[in-house]
């Protein structure tokens, strides 16, 4: 995809819940079947972002960005 300048976009934001146990931390959902699901609907993946937000300096979920051209 080639970006044009005056091209505008729109973004999507998924998160997905990490899950603690004992042997340690699990993505609750596959991120690479959501990924591919919304690249089936024009979303492009552009960043995970895992924001620290336990007590402990852990995350509780991962947020998936996704942009497409706004036509």
């Amino acid at each position: 995809m080639t970006a044009n300048r005056n091209q505008n976009f729109e973004y999507h934001f998924e998160s997905l819940k990490i899950e603690t146990n004992f042997w340690g931390d699990k993505i609750s959902t596959d991120y690479r079947e959501t990924i591919h699901r919304f690249a089936a609907d024009g979303w492009r993946f552009v960043q995970a972002y895992a924001p620290a937000t336990g007590a402990d300096g852990r995350s509780c979920y991962v947020e998936l960005i996704f942009e497409r051209p706004v036509e």
